[in-house]
């Protein structure tokens, strides 16, 4: 990931998670900023433990076709 640069969107701190979130959703940041605080953090979470299981599976896919 760090060869692709995504470490400069680091700059944009929770504005950026926001824009990200609202236009995968869809909706406005001020519907986005209508949510709680803890159904958000949750859906971060979530989110996060999804991707990382998804790399795992990829990575066991990969070691299975060599």
């Amino acid at each position: 990931m760090l060869a692709a640069g995504f470490e400069r969107l680091n700059q944009f701190g929770f504005f950026g998670t926001m824009v990200q979130r609202c236009r995968a959703e869809g909706i406005s940041q001020a519907e986005f900023l209508q949510r709680p605080a803890d159904v958000f953090y949750m859906e971060l979470v979530h989110d996060a433990i999804a991707n990382d299981c998804q790399k795992d599976l990829q990575g066991i896919q990969k070691n299975k076709s060599n």
